[in-house]
């Protein structure tokens, strides 16, 4: 398998298409959370028909990123460098979708589990109503390195051997992340930064300061997690012991050759 700089090179269109309709989705999110408080009040209206566009549109253009991703990374297992048109990436990324969708809701709730548990060993039983930013995003932090190989590795499980999210994680065991330090120390760096540094957005304001630093944090972001999948993938691909299949189209002929 080709490396990882080798991939990006030969397929930088698709790259940064993928890059930046994450950034786009990451900023859109931010805009929908400014218009809500800390109770989830509305307090800047911008016309019911706004908001429902704003977030319908924000949650298509998620759908098409994540399929494409997964597309990206699993033609990047088989195809290598060879380059893909958008439109099959989507079809190759929609068998993987729904498997990525159960995936987070795991993740999620595991999340959930971890960060309540930390506030209670902070707090007791009884939450205070206002518990400090930085305390909360200590929290995640916290819970995203706890399940550091469970984010690493199923998502890349499931791609390489075109698997479901169950069998994913059963097939964990065969794979050993200390092989891969170099990943992890990545990963973890990229948690650590992507959790505190918003917390510059509340010190800059809003206006166009705000609105800039915002792009290129949600660019900086995108890319440095599309490189940690690619990272990831790489790292199961090249220690699988059966052989990985390429589909054929119906000619005949390898389906990501070029």
């Amino acid at each position: 398998m080709p490396d990882i700089i080798e991939i990006i090179k030969k397929r930088l269109p698709e790259v940064f298409l993928i890059v930046v309709m994450q950034a786009g989705i990451m900023f859109l999110v931010k805009q929908i959370g400014s218009m809500l408080n800390e109770k989830g009040e509305l307090v800047k209206d911008i016309g019911e028909g706004a908001r429902f566009l704003l977030v319908a549109g924000t949650m298509m253009l998620a759908v098409i990123w994540k399929m494409l991703e997964a597309g990206f990374l699993s033609t990047s297992i088989r195809g290598g460098c060879g380059q893909q048109q958008p439109g099959r990436l989507v079809i190759e990324g929609k068998r993987f979708f729904w498997r990525m969708v159960r995936f987070n809701f795991i993740i999620f709730s595991a999340c959930m589990i971890i960060f309540q548990l930390y506030i209670v060993m902070l707090y007791g039983m009884n939450n205070p109503e206002n518990i400090p930013e930085l305390i909360l995003r200590l929290g995640i932090i916290i819970s995203l390195i706890f399940l550091t190989r469970p984010l690493l590795l199923v998502p890349a499980i499931m791609l390489v051997k075109d698997c479901m999210v169950f069998d994913a994680f059963s097939l964990i065991r065969n794979y050993r992340l200390y092989e891969g330090k170099g990943l992890v120390a990545v990963y973890w760096f990229g948690v650590v930064c992507s959790t505190l540094l918003p917390l510059l957005t509340d010190r800059i304001g809003t206006g166009v300061g705000g609105d800039v630093f915002l792009v290129i944090y949600s660019f900086a972001a995108a890319c440095f997690m599309f490189i940690v999948s690619l990272a990831a993938v790489r790292f199961v691909a090249v220690r699988s012991i059966e052989p990985i299949d390429v589909p054929e189209d119906q000619s005949g002929k390898g389906y990501f050759e070029e």
